[in-house]
């Protein structure tokens, strides 16, 4: 089961809403989160909600 995450900004708008660590696709990292809360802090909100993921189990080494 994977565990979710609910992020929130001052305002109490969404900013993403998802799971912590599957995400889109294999890579490094602890998935799409990462690059959602960095973009967020570029200035850009995509308030993404991720209803559906696969985990990852490729070598990223």
């Amino acid at each position: 089961m994977a565990t979710h995450v609910l992020a929130l900004d001052h305002n109490s708008e969404l900013i993403y809403f998802g799971p912590y660590s599957e995400g889109l696709a294999c890579g490094k990292g602890e998935g799409i989160i990462d690059l959602v809360l960095s973009n967020y802090k570029k200035g850009f909100n995509a308030q993404l909600i991720m209803a559906n993921s696969e985990g990852c189990y490729c070598n990223t080494l």
